[in-house]
C-alpha cells in the first residue's frame, strides 16, 4: 500500500487520493500514509535507525483534523513532503507530486542549520578554539581586500548569528550576481558594513557560505568530508548533491539536497539534545545555544543557523528555507515536523512559505491535549 507513488503529478488525478485516505480513516490510523510494517519502538530504540511507525491518536493528535491538513497539503501543485514525528515514532509520511522517500529535493537555507551542527562539531573536536575568533584570520589572503577596518572584528559567532553586519539582500538579482561572481569569498568580503559587526542582525547567505570555507580550513578537509565522518555517515544519513563555488568550497547557507526522511532524522537528533541511540552526535551546550535569539526581534529571531519562534504559545525552533522548507521542533510536544515544496518562482515563494507555516501552526493545534 503505497501513498506516495499514487500521488501523480496531475492534479485531478492527484486530490480524489488523496481524498480517499482521509475518507478511509481506518487505514490512515492503522499505518500512517506511507508504508504499512514497523513496530512500535521509537526511532532511537534500536541501533541501526530504522523507522518505527505509529498513528496520530496514539501518539496524541486529532487524527480527523490531521487528515484533513494531509489532504489539504495536497491540493497545491508545489508541495512535495508532510512528514510528523512524535515521540520517536513517524506518525504521518505524505508524499505529492512525483515524490517519495527515496527522492531528494533543495532543501535551500535548511542548509543552513546543517552547517551550524558541522560547525558545533568542528568546536568540538578542537579545529576552532572558540567562536572568538576572527573571520579574516581564517583567509590572509583576502586580507588586501579589507576596505574597512571594522571588518577585522568579525567573528565566527557573527557569520552564525546573521550579526556581521555586512550588507547584503536576499533578491534574485543580488543572487544572480554573486552566483556570477568568479570568486564568491571576495564577493563576500567586499560587500560593504550595514553596521558595526555584532550590533544588529541582517540575514544573508553569503554570510554561511563563509563558514563553510572557514571550516574547510581549519579542518583541512572539504566540508563535505568533515561532515561524511561526523554526522551523515554515522546518523546513516545520505546526501544526494551539494553546491560548490567557483574556488571548489561546499557552500554553507544553501545547495544541500536530502530525502525528507533525512530531515526529519535530523530534526530528532536536536529534539533529542544531539544524543541517539547513546551516543552524542552533536554537543547538547551547542544545541542549546543554538536555538537562543540572537537577533534581538523579540519571539521570532535567529540562532546559531536555526530560528526561534512561538506557535500556539509553544516554544518553538526550525530550520527554514525559501519557499516552504521547514524542519520544526516543538520540544514541548515532543514532535518534529517537515515539509518540503518545490521552489517554482522567486515571485511566488514567499506565498508559498506562508503558507506551509499556517500548517505547521494547524498541526501544532491539532495537539489533543492543547
Amino acid at each position: 500500500m503505497n501513498y506516495a507513488h499514487g500521488c501523480d503529478q496531475n492534479r485531478s488525478n492527484r486530490i480524489p487520493y488523496i481524498r480517499l485516505i482521509f475518507f478511509s480513516l481506518i487505514i490512515f490510523l492503522s499505518y500512517g500514509l506511507y508504508g504499512c510494517s514497523g513496530s512500535m519502538e521509537p526511532i532511537d530504540g534500536n541501533q541501526n535507525f530504522e523507522w518505527r511507525f505509529s498513528t496520530p491518536a496514539a501518539q496524541g493528535f486529532n487524527a480527523g483534523e490531521i487528515a484533513k491538513i494531509v489532504t489539504e497539503f495536497g491540493h497545491y501543485e508545489y508541495t512535495y513532503s508532510l512528514l510528523i514525528m512524535r515521540n520517536g515514532y513517524l506518525v504521518v509520511e505524505a508524499y505529492y507530486n512525483g515524490q517519495n522517500p527515496d527522492k531528494t529535493q533543495h532543501v535551500h537555507s535548511v542548509s543552513k542549520s546543517f552547517t551550524s551542527a558541522l560547525v558545533g562539531i568542528a568546536l568540538r573536536e578542537g579545529f576552532f578554539s572558540s567562536l572568538d575568533q576572527k573571520m579574516i584570520d581564517f583567509l590572509p589572503e583576502y586580507q588586501s581586500e579589507i576596505d574597512d577596518p571594522r571588518k577585522y572584528d568579525i567573528t565566527l559567532e557573527h557569520l552564525i548569528t546573521m550579526r556581521s553586519g555586512l550588507d547584503w539582500d536576499e533578491t534574485e538579482a543580488n543572487w544572480i550576481e554573486y552566483a556570477g561572481s568568479p570568486d564568491w569569498i571576495e564577493y563576500a568580503i567586499n560587500l560593504p558594513l550595514k553596521f558595526d559587526p555584532g550590533k544588529g542582525f541582517d540575514y544573508s547567505s553569503p554570510q554561511t557560505n563563509l563558514l563553510s570555507v572557514i571550516l574547510t580550513r581549519a579542518a583541512g578537509v572539504s566540508a563535505m568530508q568533515f561532515a561524511e565522518k561526523y554526522l551523515f555517515t554515522p546518523l546513516q544519513i545520505s546526501i544526494d548533491y551539494w553546491y560548490q563555488d567557483p574556488q571548489g568550497y561546499y557552500t554553507g547557507g544553501h545547495g544541500m539536497h536530502f530525502t525528507s526522511r533525512a530531515l526529519a532524522k535530523f530534526g530528532y537528533l536536536y529534539l533529542n539534545s544531539g544524543r541517539l541511540n547513546g551516543k552524542q552526535f552533536v554537543p547538547a551546550e551547542w544545541i542549546s545555544r543554538s536555538i537562543q535569539n540572537y537577533s534581538g526581534t523579540g519571539a521570532s529571531g535567529y540562532g546559531y543557523g536555526w530560528w526561534t519562534d512561538l506557535m500556539d504559545g509553544y516554544p518553538v525552533y526550525m530550520a527554514r528555507g525559501r519557499g516552504g522548507q521547514f524542519i520544526l521542533v516543538v520540544p514541548a510536544l515532543k514532535s518534529v515536523i517537515v515539509a518540503t515544496t518545490n521552489v517554482e518562482s522567486w515571485e511566488t515563494s514567499a506565498q508559498q512559505a506562508r503558507m506551509v507555516y499556517g500548517i505547521l501552526e494547524r498541526i501544532i493545534l491539532a495537539d489533543i491535549a492543547g
